[in-house]
């Protein structure tokens, strides 16, 4: 196979890997018609309703990291505009990491 056909194969990849990037995020907000917490999202309070106890680990490791924007608001500002700063924030930090890893990997194969 030719330079031209993996560079080509290679743009595909990253262009197909950007389109579900922006339909993760487009889709991101079906989650605010959501009536129970996001999987995953479940503090103590919601295990201990659904499960009867709140699991040792967890409830050890509970205070370890206190989010930036907890509840995804912004201090000081109206609770539906800090949800969308909120959102704008975590967009623009994931953006800039996948762009960044794939500048670095991309750095790594020319090199290696």
């Amino acid at each position: 196979m030719n330079t031209a056909e993996d560079e080509n194969r290679g743009r595909r990849a990253r262009l197909f890997l950007w389109f579900l990037l922006g339909a993760t995020i487009i889709l991101s907000p079906i989650g605010l018609f959501a009536t129970s917490p996001a999987w995953g999202e479940w503090g103590g309070e919601e295990l201990k309703d659904s499960l009867g106890f709140v699991p040792e680990g967890l409830d050890r490791l509970s205070t370890l990291w206190k989010a930036p924007l907890s509840e995804y608001g912004v201090p000081g500002v109206d609770a539906n505009v800090g949800y969308v700063l909120s959102a704008l924030i975590g967009v623009i930090l994931v953006v800039a990491v996948t762009w960044l890893l794939g500048k670095a990997l991309a750095r790594r194969q020319e090199n290696g």
